[in-house]
Formats: C-alpha cells, sequence, structure tokens
C-alpha cells in the first residue's frame, strides 16, 4: 500500500487542516512502483485541506527524492523532485472546468493518493541524468555527429553543383 491518508469530508471543521505525511520505508518502495523508478528515497507531502461550501480546497507541495535512469545514457542517478497541487474536491461536476476538480463518489478520500498524481505528473518518463544535458550543451556529445553531417552536406553540395 502506498502511502494513506484517509479523510472523511464530511467531519472537516470549517477551518484549514493542515496534514505532513512522510513515507515509510515500504511507502517508498510502493511509491517506486507506482512511478516506475529504480528506486524512492524519500517522500514527503505537506498539505492543507479547507471547507468552503460546497466544496473542498485540498492545496499542499509533495517533495521526493528518488532514483532514474538516464534515457540517453543508461546510468542511475538521483533526482528530486517538488509538485506543487491545488485540488477542488466536490460530490458532484462543476461548471467551471479551469479548475482541477475531483469528484467524490463518497464522503472519504485519500488526500496522499491525489497529492501522489501530481508527483507521478512531475516525474519524468524519459529523465536525462545532468551530466548528460552538460555534455550535450557543450556539444561533446554532439560535436562528433555534427562535423559528420556538416561534411555530408558540404560533400552534397559540391556533388549538386558540379552536375549543374
Amino acid at each position: 500500500m502506498s502511502i494513506s491518508c484517509k479523510v472523511n469530508l464530511s467531519k472537516v471543521p470549517n477551518d484549514n487542516s493542515s496534514y505532513t505525511l512522510k513515507a515509510t520505508t515500504q511507502e517508498c518502495i510502493n511509491v517506486a512502483e507506482r512511478l516506475l523508478v529504480p528506486q524512492v528515497y524519500s517522500v514527503e507531502i505537506e498539505m492543507r485541506l479547507s471547507h468552503i461550501n460546497p466544496t473542498w480546497q485540498l492545496e499542499g507541495t509533495i517533495f521526493s527524492k528518488m532514483q532514474q535512469v538516464c534515457s540517453r545514457t543508461g546510468s542511475p542517478f538521483d533526482a528530486e523532485t517538488k509538485a506543487d497541487f491545488w485540488i477542488i474536491l466536490s460530490d458532484s461536476e462543476l461548471p467551471d472546468e479551469e479548475k482541477d476538480v475531483e469528484v467524490l463518489t463518497n464522503s472519504e478520500a485519500d488526500l496522499s493518493d491525489l497529492a501522489l498524481q501530481y508527483l507521478a505528473l512531475e516525474t519524468p518518463t524519459s529523465p536525462i541524468a545532468p551530466e548528460a544535458l552538460e555534455r550535450t550543451s557543450d556539444n561533446s556529445l554532439l560535436g562528433h555527429h555534427k562535423d559528420s553531417w556538416h561534411s555530408k552536406l558540404s560533400k552534397l553540395k559540391k556533388t549538386t553543383s558540379s552536375i549543374t
């Protein structure tokens, strides 16, 4: 089971309720499986729930430290992710399409699961290690390919000009 913070919304007071959750080792393993990453070292969720009749507003931040695999080099690297979220919880559809609305089927909501959805959105599916980005930006990875491309283009231009 992943991190869980089930709240019965019918019992939430009208003032703000704050929650801070830290994942256990087993919960980190479960989050890693959910995110399809080799390892999650830590997950911390800070959130506040407010009852704004007839809806509830959930806002907060989820922080994580995890190991990912570079899509360019295949090497593992450590990364930190921070995802802010703001969700309206409602028991019915709302007309305002610009808001992120989670329609509930009953009065119980797993707040941490909602936050983890935002972490999943912030976790890249094809991550690139910072070292690979640095090598790309100074052309050391692309340099040989770039020179090869330029020489082939140059030869093509010479061939084309000699034909005409």
